[in-house]
């Protein structure tokens, strides 16, 4: 819809599990993960560095994600941070819904949810202080009404103009 392109950890990962065919332990679908998101990063850094605009999508751990984007150039792309939040109970709910629907790829093993409490979860996956660049959040607790509001937020962002929170 911004008509930028998107890089998604989750994708890159998937692709990867298709191509080698095969099931993955949970210690192997992370080291696979990890080596999704070593993937994206490089790729997002060249193309940053050559001023490309671009989305990057992922769970980034906010204790480790600082030194992966270190390489990101933020004088010469913009970089848009959007932390989407979402009450925990209604989070976990759908989380549960979506491997109930079959939707996660068999991939994805384990769950945040099962293995860390709730603390460690809002710890964990709290946005990023990285110099620079724009924190939009998105609060997606009562629906998804609120995609144009965060999309008209972005392009402002995008154009200069700094929003910091849709709901």
């Amino acid at each position: 819809d911004l008509k930028i392109s998107l890089l998604s950890q989750d994708s890159i990962k998937e692709f990867y599990a298709d191509e080698l065919n095969q099931h993955f332990s949970e210690i192997e679908s992370k080291a696979l993960g990890r080596a999704a998101k070593f993937s994206l990063i490089e790729v997002a850094r060249e193309l940053t560095g050559a001023g490309v605009p671009l989305v990057i999508e992922g769970a980034f751990h906010a204790d480790t994600a600082q030194q992966l984007f270190a390489g990101i150039d933020t004088r010469t792309a913009l970089v848009v941070q959007v932390s989407v939040i979402c009450e925990f109970d209604v989070a976990r709910a759908r989380f549960e819904q979506r491997i109930a629907d079959g939707e996660r790829h068999p991939v994805h093993t384990g769950s945040v949810f099962s293995e860390l409490s709730k603390e460690e979860i809002l710890h964990k996956y709290r946005p990023l202080d990285m110099p620079g660049v724009v924190t939009v959040t998105y609060d997606t607790t009562d629906s998804h009404d609120g995609y144009e509001q965060l999309l008209q937020t972005l392009r402002e962002s995008m154009n200069g103009q700094h929003a910091e929170e849709v709901r």
